[in-house]
């Protein structure tokens, strides 16, 4: 019954109605959300989840400076749950972050299962520091890296470009024990190659505290 029904909260169910009905495709419908949440935790914890990131991606959009960070492979916003343990526990939004007409926009609402790359990282983040539970890629230029470090966040930067997740978690991971659990904003770089530009994946709290340090971050700038 738990599995029948979480398919209705930002996962399948949710992507067919968008394609049967237009235009809930320009709206942030919790019609499902609202009915199935609140009795039990796993439905309840999704629904705040889907909550986080439409709040996340208000605040993104209402911010003009953001355009400063978008790479070319668009922003990737993906927030999960402390139970979470594969990609299909983590939403992201579909098509990623990206611009329409010069403004920051998402071309449809978050949904579980829709990421791999970056759900792949925040997994891997959240078994190191507890209290991670979202992840965003940006442009990793190098005004951008050192902006982040100004703001005090603490950078892991890889030697080797790869836009493998699992490589990037290899390669990180030692770094990142050294760390410690007890962190609030981290950020892993990863450096631009044949084929692979830079990108800074950093990682927060929530979905809103990572939209709100990108705007801070793009104020720094």
């Amino acid at each position: 019954m738990i599995f029948a029904t979480m398919v209705y909260i930002g996962s399948t169910i949710c992507m067919m109605h968008r394609e049967r009905v237009l235009s809930l495709g320009e709206l942030s419908c919790q019609i499902c959300t609202g009915l199935l949440a609140g009795s039990e935790a796993t439905f309840t914890g999704r629904a705040e989840i889907l909550g986080d990131m439409q709040e996340a991606l208000a605040m993104l959009e209402e911010a003009p400076g953001i355009r400063r960070l978008m790479p070319q492979v668009r922003l990737n916003l993906v927030a999960c749950d402390e139970t979470a343990n594969t990609t299909s526990d983590v939403a992201a939004f579909p098509g990623r972050i990206t611009l329409v007409e010069d403004k920051v926009k998402a071309l449809t609402a978050p949904q579980f299962g829709a990421s791999r790359h970056t759900a792949t990282l925040v997994l891997w983040a959240k078994s190191i520091w507890p209290s991670v539970r979202s992840c965003i890629g940006i442009s990793g230029r190098s005004e951008i890296v050192e902006a982040a470090e100004r703001m005090g966040t603490l950078i892991i930067r890889l030697r080797e470009p790869t836009s493998n997740p699992d490589e990037i978690s290899k390669a990180a991971h030692k770094a990142a024990k050294l760390i410690g659990a007890d962190v609030s904003t981290v950020a892993v770089h990863v450096p631009g190659g044949v084929g692979i530009e830079p990108i800074l994946y950093l990682f927060g709290t929530s979905a809103p505290s990572l939209a709100s340090t990108c705007i801070s971050l793009s104020g720094e700038l």
